[in-house]
C-alpha cells in the first residue's frame, strides 16, 4: 500500500522518495485498520514502535496513533511533487496521451491552488 499511495496517487514514479521511504511508510501504516462499524482505526499493538522517517521528516514516535498517519497524509498532499503528478494526471485524461510538459506548468500555475483542482478545468480549457 506504501508504494501505491507515493507511486500512483500522489508523488508519481519520478517523485522524490526512495525505496527507505517506502518501507518507513509501510511501517507507519502498520496498526491502521478498518472496521465497518468504526471507520479508520489505529490498533497500537499491530503498529511497529518507535518513529518511523518518511521523505526526510520524523512520524509517530513512542505515542502513536491515527494522527501520526493522517499527518504525513496531510504533507503529502501539499508536497510540490503531488500537484505535479495530479496536474499531469488530468492533463493526460483531459487532452492528449502524451501531453507538453509545458502544458502541465500551466495548469499547474493557472489552474491549481495547492491541491484545489477546480480551477483546472478552465485552463485547460
Amino acid at each position: 500500500m506504501a508504494r501505491e499511495v507515493l507511486e500512483l496517487h500522489t508523488l508519481g514514479v519520478d517523485g522524490a522518495y526512495t525505496q527507505k521511504d517506502i518501507s518507513e511508510l509501510a511501517k507507519l501504516f502498520a496498526g491502521m485498520t478498518y472496521r465497518r462499524k468504526g471507520g479508520f482505526t489505529y490498533a497500537p499493538r499491530m503498529a511497529e514502535p518507535g518513529p518511523e522517517t518518511v521523505l526526510g521528516k520524523p512520524y509517530g514516535g513512542y505515542i502513536q496513533d491515527l494522527f501520526h498517519i493522517t499527518g504525513f497524509l496531510d504533507d503529502l498532499a501539499v508536497h510540490p511533487d503531488t500537484a505535479r503528478h495530479l496536474g499531469r494526471k488530468l492533463v493526460v485524461h483531459f487532452v492528449s496521451d502524451t501531453p507538453d510538459a509545458g502544458l502541465v506548468v500551466i495548469i499547474l500555475r493557472g489552474g491549481m491552488d495547492g491541491l484545489d483542482v477546480g480551477g483546472a478545468p478552465q485552463v485547460i480549457l
